[in-house]
């Protein structure tokens, strides 16, 4: 049945307003309520380009991209000084036989304070699901997402790239990196940004809990498993986590008995409560997390090498704070804006000179180690900016714990001289760590083992 052509003249009549563009974007319809709204007649608007007339349209959009843009809101000057009127626009392309022959623009909403409530209402409710998602994901134990990733470095780019690419996935993440990095926000915000955002994320530190009771604590237990049970039997962090995601910190620490059951669990989506007669399934989404090479564990056979396999199929390396130092002053203000709030204090932020003092670090323990130490500055200080002073402890620390460079710079070596000793003390301590393994100390080190032998010739080891 097709629409009867009066009756579409009546409807087209309770529009507020509409207008009709061919497909280069020139009015070839408008009707009384769209010229009353320019303040025009139709034969000043028939036959123009419709960016002549209105100059914030967003009708180019639709006759380049062929899709609709709903909800646009323009501000129109009226006939009284400094006056405007608010109106919502939608814009729509119009198909024939499949064929795209024309744009139409309408107002659903003449009434500037109709228009003004609306946008105000609808403000008001982005707020409100905003922070009622903050508050759904503190309830489910998720905290972070990547806008709380600081850094704008290529490593970091990089990284954040693949949470994205890991987000959109349900296989498993092992996510590498040296302590105090942020592995743990790498997660959050994983998934944060995955389809199980909604559902919970359990956290668990495998090296935290005595290899006794990790078990229990992984896979649960029926009522009078052991003594001191629950009568009533107690989930695990896996049921708990059903649906949404569980993260396994120190994964490195798991202990080798319970290797066989994670497997189990990533392989068949099953758990075996501790005492339970039969298996229950589960949806869970497994990041973990390690601070020592897996692969390194595998081959000392203190971990297995098809759970290795089965964790490590989404890699994401976290980089040290010593490989992206360009983020510093993004990463420096954040860390002060925080602790500001967290001290009660008023640091406005730091002097050049402490900035360049900072940037010489290697900062063995990252990030969380830069934060422990503006925030002994800032109990100094208390308020104003960080200067030298404040960190006097940190200086004198840094030359007890680094004497090769402090002797070589009184000594007024040369850049080159310093370097060679730096890089000795450093291949040293990595070789006598391994053993002497010059394979392990070169992964240490990430050089190549033929790197390794060059650099052991030109230092004289």
């Amino acid at each position: 049945m097709e629409l009867d052509p009066v009756l579409a003249q009546e409807i087209i009549k309770h529009i507020d307003a509409l207008a009709v563009c061919d497909t280069e974007g020139r009015y070839i319809y408008v009707n009384q309520g769209w010229v009353e709204w320019l303040g025009m007649k139709p034969e000043e608007v028939i036959g123009k380009y419709v960016r002549d007339v209105v100059k914030d349209t967003k009708i180019d959009i639709v006759l380049r991209t062929k899709q609709p843009v709903v909800g646009e809101i323009l501000l129109t000057s009226k006939d009284k000084p400094n006056t405007e009127e608010t109106t919502i626009v939608n814009y729509y392309p119009i198909f024939r036989e499949g064929k795209f022959v024309a744009a139409i623009g309408f107002i659903i909403i003449k009434s500037t304070n109709l228009a003004l409530g609306l946008r105000q209402r609808l403000m008001h409710l982005d707020k409100e699901v905003k922070l009622l998602k903050g508050e759904l994901h503190k309830l489910q134990g998720s905290r972070y997402n990547i806008d709380n990733i600081i850094g704008d470095s290529a490593p970091m780019k990089k990284m954040k790239r693949q949470i994205f690419q890991a987000a959109r996935s349900n296989s498993t993440v092992l996510i590498t990196g040296e302590t105090g990095t942020g592995k743990e926000l790498v997660a959050h915000a994983i998934h944060n940004a995955s389809q199980r955002s909604a559902c919970r994320f359990i956290k668990i530190n495998c090296a935290a809990i005595p290899a006794d009771l990790l078990e229990a604590e992984l896979f649960g237990y029926e009522g009078g498993a052991f003594t001191g049970a629950v009568k009533s039997g107690r989930q695990g962090k896996f049921e708990m986590a059903d649906k949404g995601s569980l993260f396994l910190d120190e994964i490195n620490q798991l202990p080798v008995a319970l290797q066989p059951k994670l497997l189990r669990v990533l392989q068949e989506r099953e758990i075996d409560r501790i005492g339970g007669r039969n298996s229950l399934s589960v949806d869970v989404r497994v990041i973990a997390a390690t601070n020592v090479a897996l692969d390194k564990l595998v081959e000392e056979q203190k971990f297995r090498s098809d759970l290795f396999y089965r964790l490590n199929v989404m890699l994401i390396n976290v980089p040290p704070l010593r490989e992206r130092k360009e983020d510093f002053p993004q990463l420096i203000h954040e860390l002060l804006n925080r602790l500001n709030r967290q001290l009660g204090v008023d640091i406005k932020g730091i002097s050049p000179e402490v900035l360049k003092l900072l940037l010489q670090d290697e900062w063995p323990g990252n990030v969380r180690e830069l934060q422990n130490v503006l925030e002994r500055a800032m109990n100094i200080a208390w308020r104003g900016t960080l200067e030298l002073e404040h960190f006097e402890w940190f200086i004198e620390n840094r030359r007890k714990t680094t004497p090769v460079i402090a002797n070589d710079y009184e000594g007024n070596n040369s850049l080159k001289d310093i370097k060679k000793s730096i890089e000795k003390v450093a291949l040293e301590e990595a070789l006598k760590s391994c053993g002497n393994n010059k394979t392990h100390a070169a992964r240490k080190l990430k050089i190549s083992r033929t790197m390794i032998y060059k650099k052991m010739h030109q230092l004289g080891l």
